[in-house]
């Protein structure tokens, strides 16, 4: 069976989007305590804050959801109209829309990182003194 160009720019396409599906969850589970890129995880833990009573994360999490549904057709209406232009690639498209986002909240990321890191080298060496 010989691989075809659309299959490969598929299988690239599937490669690219896992990777950054991965990174964008572990990020957000480090940085927000929350798996963006999994609905099960904040299906569970919004059962969780339910069964807590805890209305305002349970609201959060299941905001979680419903965006990443919204993503799932975003992508959906993307690919539709990458399509309806044989000269376009979706993998081009799909990378470079994440490319865009990823840059857009980089710094705040960032940001955000470099200060958890930093309180927790600075409480971890006042521990040791």
């Amino acid at each position: 069976m010989a691989i075809t160009a659309e299959h490969r720019s598929e299988t690239w396409l599937g490669l690219g989007l896992a990777f950054v599906g991965g990174y964008s969850d572990a990020a957000s589970y480090i940085l927000a305590g929350s798996f963006t890129g999994h609905i099960t995880g904040n299906s569970v833990l919004a059962a969780v804050s339910l069964a807590n009573r805890d209305w305002l994360l349970t609201i959060s999490r299941l905001l979680a959801v419903g965006a990443f549904l919204l993503g799932i057709l975003l992508s959906s209406v993307v690919d539709w109209l990458v399509k309806r232009k044989p000269s376009r690639s979706s993998l081009t498209v799909a990378l470079f829309l994440e490319a865009i986002l990823i840059f857009e909240h980089g710094s705040k990321a960032g940001n955000t990182l470099r200060t958890v890191v930093w309180e927790k080298a600075t409480t971890s060496q006042g521990d040791l003194k």
